[in-house]
């Protein structure tokens, strides 16, 4: 998914350099991708950036893997009613809609301003070819202490889950940081609570069936029609809670040990290119990815 505009950021984190030879963060992940025997990726954009995105990566991947490229349109045009237009994109409910017509079968989804590592495609990647039931769907869950800024509070999407490792819940919990006396907690208005450093957190890596998309778009057709005003986001871990409560889906979170980089605020990014040449000392990653 890179149609977001990261306002906190400043700019398009999605079309940032971080790497060494000029690589932004999705290029390790499409590089993941390839090495793990993926089918094809598909990028998630807004119309303005396609020419660029096209002229960049058509050359680089041909013959690794299948590219495509989906638009995530701020105007959405429903059957029989009127136009919904506004100025930035509908959330990432709205941008898994985009590729509903060019995926074919189970699909891993992920944002292409973060770095999720290898080990996070992997997993949810084999569970996914371990599954034959249409309701089976996965989630990659970091230690809430890996995914934390030195810069300032983030929102992080905390996971309830059952003994057999079944998503029950995800809740948005805001302004999630440091206190004076290095615990984690998050704020709201004078309140204060304190979070687990080893609760697990989505940061949007899923890993879905072909059937969700069905619903999705059933449920964007009830947010429009209940949310005319045109302000709010149509968020995925929102739809995936409705899905789980109606027992449509059933999710299963896989938790990782490594450390998740993304980059909330500009000073992120020096944080973000010294993990990304450590992985690279350590010939995880090749200095220049599509050399």
């Amino acid at each position: 998914m890179a149609a977001g505009l990261g306002s906190r950021f400043g700019g398009l984190k999605q079309l940032e350099s971080f790497g060494p030879s000029g690589e932004f963060l999705m290029d390790y992940a499409i590089f993941d991708a390839i090495r793990l025997d993926f089918g094809k990726v598909i990028i998630i954009i807004r119309k303005e950036m396609e020419d660029d995105v096209n002229t960049l990566y058509n050359n680089v991947l041909r013959e690794k893997i299948i590219f495509e490229t989906a638009i995530q349109d701020n105007k959405v045009m429903l059957s029989g009613e009127i136009p919904y237009s506004r100025n930035k994109p509908w959330g990432t409910g709205h941008a898994l809609l985009a590729v509903a017509e060019k995926v074919k079968g189970p699909f891993v989804l992920i944002n292409a301003d973060d770095f999720y590592g290898r080990e996070a495609l992997e997993i949810v990647s084999n569970f996914l070819k371990l599954q034959n039931d249409p309701k089976s769907c996965a989630l990659v869950g970091y230690q809430l202490k890996n995914t934390l800024s030195e810069y300032g509070r983030v929102s992080r999407a905390i996971c309830s889950i059952s003994n057999d490792n079944q998503l029950d819940s995800i809740v948005e919990k805001l302004a999630i940081g440091f206190n004076d006396v290095g615990e984690i907690t998050s704020k709201f208005d004078e309140n204060e609570t304190i979070i687990s450093p080893s609760a697990l957190v989505s940061l949007n890596c899923w890993g879905f069936q072909q059937s969700v998309f069905q619903y999705f778009e059933t449920k964007f057709r009830q947010f429009l029609a209940d949310n005319r005003n045109m302000t709010k986001e149509y968020f995925l871990p929102s739809v995936v809670q409705e899905m789980i409560n109606e027992n449509k889906v059933t999710v299963t979170v896989l938790p990782v040990m490594s450390k998740w980089i993304g980059v909330t605020f500009p000073q992120d990014s020096t944080n973000v290119k010294r993990h990304l040449q450590s992985l690279i000392k350590s010939q995880v990653y090749p200095t220049n990815l599509w050399k």
